[in-house]
């Protein structure tokens, strides 16, 4: 892995970029110091500056949080989420009735779906887009529906496979992590978002058409914070790689604010696999 102190450092050995946002843009109250200039900067050299997020929600949504903190599309061209490729097997459940598992900021998702939605206990099917209130709730809180869905091998379509998140310093579980436990309970989620094929390849089809053309794999930085998600969504998918140190793995590999190899390394281990570059934050 080759350690850079500043994006500008490689940006010209790409023609697009793949930017996570959560943990490499904002930390989930406002943005990051000096996140702003090298996506600018990058889109203005006419290259495509594309977002691509786990969020469970549609991009129109993703656009306005972001704004919201300051992020204009001075500084990107376009966002993937989660919850657009999810959109795709939330249809396929056809008229099937829906339990809506997380919090009520994401129902905007469910749009198409909302007469299907009801109770648990008459549900054939479940969505779940994270806790009903990530402030204090962890996956234990869930344990007696976790089970009961298990028992009941109700499919279960996890719209954001990150398991944790960090809210402006506080780690907040995430969707992924309900159903990593539902599947240690013995039930059978379905995943959507990184690090999965699907979202990647929606992806390509918005470079393309932002570019006019279409950009080979190796010409795309995938940038990300999470190691299970960003990276290793990157590297199985054929992207090269930008690990960002500050996110939500900052204690393992910046413990007292430098650099751990250590850290890294075992790390690393965990997914086989080692990024093409690591920054300690997007500037």
């Amino acid at each position: 892995m080759q350690i850079i102190n500043e994006f500008s450092d490689i940006a010209d050995q790409f023609d697009a970029v793949l930017c996570d946002v959560w943990g490499v843009i904002h930390n989930g109250k406002r943005l990051y110091d000096g996140v702003k200039a090298p996506l600018a900067q990058f889109k203005q050299a006419g290259k495509p500056v594309v977002l691509l997020t786990n969020a469970p929600r549609p991009p129109q949504d993703v656009k306005i949080q972001v704004g919201g903190m300051g992020l204009d599309t001075d500084c990107y061209d376009d966002i993937v989420t989660s919850g657009y490729v999810t959109q795709t097997l939330i249809d396929d459940l056809g008229d099937k009735p829906i339990f809506h598992l997380g919090p009520e900021r994401d129902r905007s998702l469910l749009q198409k779906q909302l007469g299907q939605l009801t109770a648990l206990e008459e549900a054939k099917a479940v969505v779940c887009t994270g806790l009903f209130d990530d402030t204090y709730e962890t996956p234990d809180h869930y344990n007696e529906m976790l089970s009961d869905i298990a028992e009941r091998q109700l499919p279960f379509i996890t719209a954001n496979p990150d398991l944790v998140v960090d809210r402006n310093g506080t780690m907040i579980y995430c969707a992924g992590a309900l159903a990593k436990r539902l599947s240690e309970l013995g039930g059978k989620p379905i995943l959507s978002g990184k690090p999965y094929s699907a979202v990647y390849e929606k992806s390509l089809e918005v470079i393309a058409e932002q570019a006019g053309k279409d950009i080979p794999k190796e010409k795309i930085l995938c940038i990300g914070d999470g190691l299970m998600t960003d990276v290793k969504g990157a590297l199985d998918n054929d992207f090269p790689c930008l690990f960002v140190f500050g996110g939500i793995h900052k204690a393992d590999i910046l413990p007292n604010g430098s650099y751990s190899e250590a850290g890294a390394q075992s790390l690393f281990a965990e997914i086989g696999r080692i990024p093409d570059f690591g920054i300690e934050s997007l500037i």
